[in-house]
């Protein structure tokens, strides 16, 4: 077999996020084709690196990333990737660069002008509208504004677009007038052979737990007041909060020091951990990016039978919430007692955590993902 694509990810496949997501899908579609996986990592692990090794049909460029203030050095990196690639176009047959994000377009912008490839645009979320949203970056910048004209030209150019969310698809079809046929719809997803409930724990106390980061997309400070509210109706609970993050506890002593704990976890623990919990809970922000979001810790959560408390941040979920009964929805301006009987409704409901693990089997199965990834990839390559 001959190399016949590239994929490139400016996040490291050692990455907690990238080893759920990435690492499947390029194990996955290297079962019948050879692949070249170029990435940028923090920190290598032994684990990943010994499956990579050990899969022959992967040849693995792996560079260093660097954060803070060297963080500039990234894009020396990306710049120099132009040779490289362009080296790499010419000595084997690719057919395909699948680019992750809109960060290793730079990694190909020469090479692409003199060799015909067909590029998957793997964008995931509103990548630029993110920054916008979460890092405070100011939307009439010049940097801003050439990320948008190279996105535009990036869209118009790629043979195929993968989104997370119906929503952003429609939106980015009309706003740029492109074909809807370039788009698929394929959100974040999860091992269903991983995340899944081995023990059936009854707690005396309602156990949430809180996945994931606590800044950026997410409203940490109305998760607060909704234990704050919780607390003043005389709701006994216990709040696990797993995360890398860094955290004030100065935030936290209003819903009182014994009813929270702070936990930061691999993901053999996090998997454990769930095992005991009766709800998932998270808030998004209302903003623009939100609308082509869809968070991983989701999927982690039904596939363990796991029903979920959060508001209805995009329109792709307020479907959801219409068809499915795997959450509770929860505003700025809910009434938190209609919130409490349906805790008390949904916990230890057999038939709600099976709805739930039904959810997870039907739409967020990484199995199937990787099918439609390998689907987009066979049309291509037999074009």
């Amino acid at each position: 077999m001959k190399f016949e694509s590239i994929y490139i990810t400016y996040d490291g496949i050692c990455e907690p996020i990238s080893e759920s997501q990435i690492l499947p899908l390029i194990n996955s579609l290297s079962k019948n084709r050879k692949i070249i996986l170029i990435s940028l990592e923090r920190k290598v692990k032994k684990k990943i690196l010994n499956i990579v090794k050990n899969n022959k049909n992967i040849l693995w460029f792996k560079y260093n990333y660097f954060s803070n203030k060297l963080v500039f050095l990234n894009f020396i990196i990306l710049a120099y990737l132009n040779i490289k690639i362009f080296y790499l176009l010419k000595k084997h047959k690719i057919k395909i660069i699948h680019l992750r994000s809109l960060i290793p377009y730079i990694s190909i912008m020469i090479p692409s002008l003199f060799y015909k490839v067909n590029i998957i645009y793997d964008m995931r979320g509103f990548w630029i509208q993110e920054k916008i949203d979460r890092y405070n970056w100011n939307k009439n910048s010049i940097v801003v504004k050439t990320l948008k004209k190279i996105e535009i030209h990036l869209l118009k150019k790629s043979k195929k677009i993968i989104c997370l969310t119906e929503n952003s698809i429609k939106i980015l079809s009309s706003k740029y007038n492109l074909n809807i046929n370039k788009f698929t719809k394929i959100p974040t997803t999860v091992d269903l052979n991983l995340f899944k409930k081995n023990q059936n724990i009854k707690n005396k106390l309602t156990n949430f737990c809180y996945l994931g980061t606590t800044k950026y997309a997410y409203d940490f400070n109305l998760l607060i007041k909704f234990f704050i509210k919780l607390k003043t109706n005389n709701i006994s609970y216990n709040l696990f909060i797993i995360s890398k993050d860094k955290i004030n506890t100065n935030i936290l002593k209003n819903i009182g020091e014994d009813n929270y704990k702070i936990l930061d976890l691999e993901r053999e623990d996090v998997i454990k951990k769930l095992n005991s919990i009766d709800f998932g809970i998270f808030f998004l922000k209302n903003n623009k990016s939100v609308a082509a979001s869809y968070p991983t810790k989701i999927g982690e959560f039904m596939s363990m039978g796991i029903p979920i408390i959060c508001n209805k941040f995009n329109t792709d979920f307020e479907k959801i919430f219409d068809k499915k009964n795997c959450f509770i929805n929860y505003e700025q301006d809910s009434n938190i007692l209609n919130v409490i009987d349906a805790i008390k409704s949904y916990k230890d409901n057999h038939k709600i955590s099976s709805e739930c693990i039904s959810f997870a089997k039907e739409e967020l199965n990484l199995e199937n993902s990787n099918i439609k990834y390998k689907i987009i990839y066979d049309k291509i390559l037999n074009e």
